[in-house]
């Protein structure tokens, strides 16, 4: 058996090694049989970048005209892709909450849950949450859960309690 000496030049010279790979990009067999994921994805269609800098992405959701939906978990912001690639912040509760702050505007806000209440409405009834499996369940749980959180913030910050059940 070769000691650690000997074998040290030799993974260094595997490491710096000057050929460049060439991956196939295939999506037979994407995500490792993840099915969630691969259903959102046309067969022989690749991967695209839909939107960069965001916190931590969940809820993917697409309607029966092909639009894409997602939430942002980190900003409360929620994001329409169109089938055209158009990208779209429909639900922005930072800027909002800032805009009411800074022009003493609270109705504002109550236009914005409003607009939530009814993006959330549509949502729950074309895409099944509490009947999907797995990993779909789970993000369609984290939206509903970012919505709640949303929505009780944005009444408290109204002075108005959240109802415990609806």
């Amino acid at each position: 058996m070769e000691n650690g000496g000997s074998l040290f030049p030799e993974a260094l010279r595997w490491l710096w090694r000057t050929e460049t790979a060439q991956p196939a990009v295939s999506t037979k067999q994407d995500l490792g049989g993840d099915l969630t994921l691969l259903k959102l994805l046309v067969e022989g269609e690749a991967w695209q970048v839909v939107a960069e800098g965001l916190g931590f992405v969940d809820g993917p959701c697409s309607d029966a005209a092909g639009n894409f939906y997602f939430s942002d978990l980190r900003a409360n912001q929620i994001w329409k892709v169109a089938v055209d690639g158009t990208k779209t912040k429909l639900l922005d509760f930072g800027a909002v909450v800032a805009r009411v702050g800074d022009d003493l505007a609270p109705h504002l806000l109550c236009a914005y849950l409003f607009e939530l209440s009814q993006a959330f409405s549509t949502f729950y009834e074309t895409c099944p949450v509490l009947k999907a499996e797995g990993e779909v369940r789970a993000s369609r749980l984290s939206l509903c859960a970012l919505t709640l959180r949303v929505i009780v913030q944005g009444l408290d910050l109204l002075g108005v309690a959240a109802p415990q059940e609806i």
